[in-house]
């Protein structure tokens, strides 16, 4: 498409690597970000590749054009499709929209800020409440 030659001329290919771990079974975690990575930028990618590590245990990175956008070893845990969207398509395609994707009025919170914003909104609904024997 129109990204992918976009992407050629600044010499971008859009050739992925997702290498992972074997020893750690994490092929179908690769497996998914792949289907994932073609789906949304499908002609706009050379190339999506899974490659079982020979190197470290624990290995899961992805690179493009041979540039490391996620390693696990960096960042501590796996990437969110969406996030790994973001940073494929900030280098195949800068320009390129990601529709919901780059939406922040969809932000969703932590499980741990929900539970918190739960507590609150029932202790200050027990607080109006005229039957409630709860101190405010």
């Amino acid at each position: 498409g129109g990204a992918r030659r976009a992407a050629s001329a600044l010499g971008a290919t859009g050739a992925v690597e997702v290498e992972y771990c074997p020893g750690c079974k994490w092929q179908l975690r690769a497996g998914w970000l792949a289907q994932e990575l073609l789906q949304t930028f499908g002609e706009d990618l050379e190339s999506v590749a899974i490659v079982p590590s020979k190197g470290d245990a624990g290995t899961f990175e992805v690179r493009v054009d041979g540039a490391v956008v996620w390693s696990r070893a960096a960042e501590g845990h796996f990437p969110e499709a969406k996030e790994l969207k973001r940073r494929v398509r900030d280098v195949i395609a800068p320009d390129r929209g990601l529709g919901h994707i780059d939406s922040t009025s969809g932000v969703r919170m932590s499980a741990r800020a929900g539970r918190i914003a739960r507590r609150a909104l029932r202790r200050s609904l027990l607080c109006l409440s005229p039957l409630s024997n709860t101190q405010c």
